[in-house]
């Protein structure tokens, strides 16, 4: 049985790492690209990675916050028809898929240990 504890601490380390990765990937954007759509994903790699760092913080992670940002990327993706509305709207469908996906996969392989512990 998945310890509740041990899951967590791993979820966070995991989130963590991707907080860590979204700001660097900021930053590598913002030295090597003069590409306004690279530097508009950038953008949303730092504000999204600083979200996620502050989530890890928090001890919260949330499927229905996921599935929203994933609408807003696609919203902007449609409206905002410039090359850094475009970096917007993919940096934005990138970062909120992957939350959907992390938090998916973890409420998944959490759920069977709840179930145990209510049959109990």
């Amino acid at each position: 049985m998945l310890d509740p504890w041990v899951a967590g601490a791993q979820i966070g380390r995991q989130l963590g790492a991707w907080a860590a990765l979204s700001v660097a990937t900021r930053a590598a954007l913002l030295l090597a690209s003069d590409d306004a759509a690279a530097r508009a994903f950038g953008v949303q790699c730092l504000v999204w990675g600083a979200i996620d760092g502050a989530i890890v913080l928090a001890g919260g992670l949330g499927l229905r916050r996921a599935r929203a940002r994933g609408a807003v990327g696609v919203a902007l993706l449609l409206a905002w028809r410039t090359e850094a509305g475009g970096g917007h709207g993919c940096g934005v469908v990138v970062q909120g898929g992957f939350l959907l996906v992390f938090d998916a996969v973890h409420a998944w392989r959490l759920r069977e240990p709840a179930a145990a512990a209510r049959r109990s």
